[in-house]
């Protein structure tokens, strides 16, 4: 009656020790995502958003060929696409854990036993030897009861997007540093076109100022000013050709095209008297809330969010107990002509097992797994945060530069009209050959100043281009991108 009794309280404790084991915390609560403003502090309302083929806004041949040759030839793109292709495997192996796994055996033995072991001594001293044929097949299957597995899946799904994500980052940092380069290169051309129209001025008034000199005309001070402006300008036009012919060596490597084989040819090679680069073009950058879904590196941390949820969760799972089903069905005989005839199979095990004591090591993990969870909001928030900045500060460059811009074009038109007085000035005898020469200093100094504003300009709305994420989302990006290979 004692025992029947005990027998009756087995489920109760069973019940219970679950209850024990099961027992975990709910995911610890964290802030809110930050708020996302309604509008960026500056930007033009009245412009085009940043759609798709985005660098064809600034229309120019040249640099479209450049930008689809890289994202026909860069090799970056390649190594992104292999990685997805990988994830999308990962995603087929894990999912094969809600599946039994079926495996085939085969196995022949030969035994002979002592007659002298006291199974042989039953037998009347005698011993038992034979050989054994044995083919069949074992089945496991572990139910996913407590979605391990399907939180598994969810992790190995999220590095797909992660791979996605790595396509259109790819694809928008290779577009943009194409343009920026390209713009750097073109200024160059431009600072060598400045330099070389001063260097030939200054080259002709250094020819009749040595004449004149010679004749008594003028002092040694006057000449020597002028020999120093000469090779000043020659000075930095080394300078200029350098920087060209290094931004032209980075659109050859992004190309994936030798520096040796590689040019770009001069687009100003009759430059006009402005030396000025083209106006960037009126980009919006659209809603702030708009970021989150086009900035790659805002999508890669809402997919680690994902993530660690679901780490969280296959923590927890480590609490429940397991529950594991196997089988085995075959054949076996002593004689390989009657294999087929001797037919065996079995059913189970079936094993349950349920974590009682393992020195605290669960409860850790979880309490791991919920940190980087909170880890994982909190990059989030400090991305998104960095990126609404670099929006406002792209805009910012943009439209302080033009309005620099507008500045300097007056003390040009001034600087040029300088230079006229003093010349006539100096043709009747009322002032001296300094006054010309400082004039058109003024006036190389300006036109410097204008151009680096214009490519300061420029670049900056491709770091605007950078900071809003570029004309696609990840999976546009992966289609756009399949597209040019």
């Amino acid at each position: 009656m004692m025992a029947s009794n005990k027998r009756r309280w087995l489920p109760l404790c069973f019940v219970l020790l679950l209850q024990a084991g099961c027992a975990t915390g709910p995911l610890t609560p964290i802030e809110g995502p930050v708020v996302t403003p309604a509008r960026f502090k500056g930007g033009d309302p009245a412009a085009a958003s940043v759609q798709g083929e985005w660098w064809k806004v600034y229309h120019d041949d040249v640099l479209n060929s450049l930008v689809e040759t890289t994202l026909h030839n860069n090799p970056n793109l390649d190594v992104a696409f292999a990685r997805l292709r990988a994830a999308r495997e990962e995603v087929k192996g894990t999912s094969a854990g809600f599946l039994p796994r079926v495996d085939a055996n085969a196995g022949f033995s030969y035994s002979h036993t002592s007659q002298f072991t006291p199974f042989g001594e039953a037998l009347g001293q005698q011993s038992i030897k034979g050989r054994e044929y044995a083919v069949g097949a074992s089945v496991a299957w572990e139910p996913d009861v407590w979605g391990r597995v399907a939180n598994a899946v969810t992790v190995a799904n999220t590095k797909v997007e992660l791979a996605k994500i790595e396509v259109d980052s790819y694809m928008l940092i290779l577009c943009a540093e194409v343009v920026q380069f390209y713009w750097q290169m073109r200024s160059a051309e431009l600072d060598l076109a400045i330099l070389q129209a001063f260097r030939q001025t200054r080259s002709e008034t250094e020819q009749v100022m040595a004449s004149q000199y010679k004749g008594g005309l003028i002092g040694e001070l006057e000449l020597a000013r002028a020999r120093s402006d000469v090779a000043t300008a020659a000075a930095e036009l080394e300078e200029a050709r350098k920087r060209r012919d290094l931004n032209e060596h980075s659109l050859a490597t992004l190309t994936g095209s030798p520096i040796a084989s590689f040019s770009v040819p001069p687009a100003f090679a009759d430059a006009k008297r402005d030396f000025l680069l083209p106006a960037p073009p009126r980009m919006a950058p659209g809603v702030p809330a708009d970021i989150l879904a086009r900035r790659p590196d805002l999508a890669a941390t809402a997919q680690n969010i994902r993530a660690t949820i679901a780490d969280r969760n296959i923590a927890e799972t480590a609490f429940y107990p397991t529950i594991k089903l196997t089988g085995n069905f075959g054949f076996a005989s002593m004689e390989l002509r009657n294999l087929t005839n001797g037919q065996q199979f079995s059913f189970g095990p079936l094993a349950i097992s349920l974590p009682i004591f393992d020195g605290g090591r669960n409860k850790a993990n979880l309490a791991a797994a919920d940190a980087r969870y909170q880890e994982a909001v909190a990059a989030h928030k400090s991305k998104l945060l960095l990126a609404l900045k670099e929006v406002d500060d792209a805009l910012t460059e943009v439209s302080s530069n033009e309005a620099a811009l507008e500045q300097r074009q007056k003390a040009l038109d001034a600087a040029r009209r300088a230079e006229v007085v003093a010349r006539f000035r100096f043709d009747k005898g009322l002032g001296n050959y300094f006054d010309v020469l400082e004039s058109q200093r003024t006036i190389l100094s300006i036109e410097r100043a204008m151009l680096q504003n214009r490519s300061q300009s420029l670049v900056s709305s491709v770091q605007l281009v950078r900071a809003v994420g570029g004309g696609w989302k990840a999976d546009e990006a992966v289609s756009a991108a399949q597209s040019y290979r």
